[in-house]
């Protein structure tokens, strides 16, 4: 490939990613600043959008699987083409903190280790998302785009189209690796992964017509029951039930582009850890990092869990 189909097809992709998802979510800077818990806010949104979606779905009282579905997606599934995320985003109800790409751990980042960062603070089109605390973890509102858009991806694959889990797991590292992560915006991240995978399981737990992937004790469904014709909600949704310390890049490490870019980043944690230095290493939570990969995910842990950043690339 020449360098001018690869400047090409790089301006494609950086286009294509600016477009359709944020950039990258910074969890260290500010990080012990106080954060309000903003999740039963967020939460009783949710249920709010999911009756919404409910009527919508209920209008010719069919009961039918795929207008409910789409009625759901209409509000549940990234800043652009849904409400949650948006909500999150710019509601002044939920309490947030805003760390600036160019105040960000990826401010030294230049076009080569991140063409949509780079992209981002040359055009002055910071797309960087919020943090927001759901119980006891903090996450970027990018988490929930991974929850419900990947996340629907990978129930199409998993339960529609019958493809293993191992292919699925496949699928999302090639994003990952590729045209949503590292070639893109310099960020191979295991916290869209653990999003992604949990987005799974929250789509089958909408109707439960399978066990949870993690086993039938872990089931969470049905939210949606057919009674009498009409789509019913039969239970709440708890974004706890699914949220935990993998979700957030602190906890979960981040790889990054290369050799080069782990450095930079390392360096700008550590400019601001001052006198926090060990507080801000990532894994921060070492131990519930290590409870996650012995008691949730087990067999996925080495797909879904990292405990020191590395490149992605040679």
């Amino acid at each position: 490939m020449n360098n001018r189909l690869r400047s090409l097809l790089i301006s494609i992709a950086v286009i294509c990613t600016m477009s359709i998802s944020a950039s990258e979510v910074d969890q260290f800077t500010n990080r012990y600043e106080p954060l309000s818990d903003a999740s039963t806010i967020i939460n009783q949104q949710a249920n709010i959008f999911f009756k919404k979606a409910l009527t919508i779905a209920n209008k010719k009282n069919s009961c039918k699987e795929k207008k409910l579905y789409k009625s759901l997606r209409n509000f549940f599934r990234n800043h652009i083409k849904g409400q949650l995320t948006p909500f999150v985003l710019e509601s002044s109800s939920v309490p947030k903190r805003i760390v600036a790409l160019e105040n960000s751990i990826y401010q030294t980042l230049d076009f080569n280790l991140s063409p949509v960062i780079r992209s981002s603070l040359y055009f002055n089109t910071d797309t960087s998302g919020v943090i927001v605390r759901m119980g006891d973890t903090q996450i970027g509102s990018d988490k929930f785009e991974h929850f419900f858009g990947r996340g629907w991806a990978y129930f199409e694959r998993m339960y529609k189209k019958g493809k293993s889990i191992t292919s699925i797991l496949k699928y999302g590292n090639y994003l990952e690796r590729y045209h949503l992560g590292a070639a893109t915006t310099g960020v191979y991240s295991y916290g869209d992964l653990v999003a992604n995978f949990n987005g799974m399981r929250f789509w089958n737990h909408i109707l439960q017509k399978h066990d949870d992937i993690l086993g039938a004790d872990q089931n969470l469904g049905p939210y949606v029951e057919c009674q009498n014709s009409k789509w019913v909600q039969v239970k709440q949704l708890n974004f706890l039930d699914y949220i935990d310390a993998a979700w957030d890049e602190a906890n979960n490490c981040s790889n990054f582009k290369n050799e080069r870019a782990v450095a930079l980043i390392n360096i700008q944690i550590l400019k601001q850890a001052s006198d926090k230095t060990d507080a801000l290493l990532c894994p921060i939570q070492e131990d519930r990092m290590i409870s996650l990969q012995n008691s949730k995910y087990v067999d996925f842990s080495e797909d879904l869990l990292n405990f020191s950043s590395k490149p992605v690339f040679d």
